[in-house]
């Protein structure tokens, strides 16, 4: 079987028509806004146990605007990522003392 080069070009042709535009975005299509995001770490008193930190992530994860909660025993602390226009630091502080635990943004 023999290929010609015209045969060869319109293939390559094609497979360039149909990966560059993924590559580089679709320009007809809607461009999905993704909020500013802001960490803060948050230290934690009265935890002793793994329950208690995954209860306080959960619930940090059901506050409006919170992307990702992450809570250790060791250190006592919580990593949280959210979106300021959607919640603040008061309302994350707010969601662990409601849960019985102390909340304090860590020194840095």
């Amino acid at each position: 079987m023999t290929i010609n080069f015209a045969t060869a070009f319109l293939a390559l042709a094609f497979v360039a028509i149909l990966t560059i535009p993924a590559a580089l975005g679709n320009p007809n299509s809607p461009q999905t806004h993704r909020p500013a995001e802001e960490e803060v770490v948050r230290h934690i008193e009265g935890m002793t146990c793994s329950a208690g930190a995954n209860g306080i992530a959960a619930s940090l994860r059901r506050v409006e605007g919170v992307v990702e909660a992450e809570v250790s025993i060791d250190p006592p602390e919580a990593h949280i990522q959210f979106d300021p226009s959607e919640t603040s630091p008061e309302a994350l502080v707010e969601a662990i003392e409601d849960l019985g635990y102390q909340a304090e943004i860590a020194e840095s």
